[in-house]
């Protein structure tokens, strides 16, 4: 007895297609979309050696003409900063002169009993925040008058340096000694000897004294430390005469009266308002700058000028206190 139903060919074939069918679409909803797409293979396209050389110089021409702009920017603001420093220590001068009804003592003698060798930068802490350093100082002073001992000797002041001359920021090593430098010196006149300027050596100048016009006359200028960092000391620089001369305070008609160690080789001079160079040593003996195209100076009323080189002739004719020149354009 045959209990199978009668089943034709045709049904057995279309069931086994449909069967299949139904399988395949089963397999295709588990395979997911991303699974798919991993097996499709795709070719990625490389740089050539001639397009790496060509973006390589792309970006040296880029970096090429940035970098000086970068630079232009920065010395820019180095100057403003400069200018600002000398604006301070100018306004401490005024503000130092109202209350003891006179300039600070450029240099004080190293012969002198009380305070020797103090320079003008001293009297000026208590006015620049450095009340401090100045109590310390005073204090170190009654112990030991040789200053080349105390503390503020080798600490840096960041209002009497430079930014473009990384050197104040930093006690430097010089011949065996630690010292502190300033990138600005007090305007002692024509030169040191005629002291005919407002900030000169053994006492300070009353500002009635200074009948050329107090926004006519300097009282401090640039001049960065020697490149042996033997000359442009703050705190107790001794100068080549022992009066401070080049050390702290300086005339725009220098000259070199051979007594410094280390700078005997150094031309006679005079000096005069020039561009200058920090590895040259004999730069020392005039008033220049880092910056471009000439330096800040401070006039006695408190206001600061950039003043180029070629105003050689006005820089000296203003660095006396009543030489009674008549200055065009100021």
């Amino acid at each position: 007895m045959n209990f199978c139903p009668e089943v034709s060919i045709v049904d057995v074939k279309f069931n086994r297609i449909e069967l299949s069918q139904l399988r395949t679409v089963k397999f295709q909803r588990r395979r997911p979309d991303h699974h798919v797409r991993e097996l499709t293979t795709t070719r990625t396209h490389a740089f050539t050696l001639v397009e790496l050389l060509v973006t390589i110089a792309i970006i040296g021409i880029l970096l090429g003409i940035s970098l000086p702009a970068v630079q232009s920017v920065r010395m820019a603001a180095q100057r403003v900063d400069c200018s600002n420093r000398v604006r301070q220590i100018a306004l401490a001068s005024t503000t130092f002169e109202t209350a003891f009804n006179r300039l600070p003592i450029g240099k004080v003698p190293y012969t002198a009993a009380q305070f020797p060798n103090k320079t003008w930068m001293c009297d000026l802490l208590p006015y620049l925040e450095q009340s401090s350093l100045w109590e310390s100082s005073k204090f170190e002073y009654s112990i030991n008058a040789n200053n080349h001992v105390h503390g503020a000797f080798f600490t840096p002041v960041s209002s009497y340096g430079c930014p473009s001359d990384g050197r104040t920021g930093i006690a430097q090593i010089t011949y065996g000694s630690v010292v502190a430098l300033t990138s600005y010196l007090g305007v002692s006149g024509t030169d040191s000897a005629t002291a005919n300027g407002v900030l000169i050596s053994g006492r300070g100048v009353r500002m009635n004294e200074i009948t050329d016009g107090l926004s006519q006359t300097l009282m401090i200028g640039e001049r960065p430390a020697g490149p042996d960092n033997w000359i442009g000391w703050w705190y107790g620089g001794v100068g080549t005469d022992g009066l401070g001369s080049v050390d702290n305070i300086m005339g725009v008609r220098e000259i070199n009266p051979g007594g410094v160690s280390h700078y005997e080789d150094c031309p006679a001079g005079a000096y005069t308002y020039s561009p200058g160079e920090f590895h040259e040593k004999c730069d020392v003996f005039h008033f220049w700058s880092p910056h471009s195209g000439g330096a800040h100076f401070a006039l006695c009323d408190g206001s600061v000028q950039f003043l180029p080189y070629d105003a050689v002739m006005v820089v000296e004719q203003m660095a006396t206190r009543n030489g009674h020149e008549v200055i065009a354009g100021f």
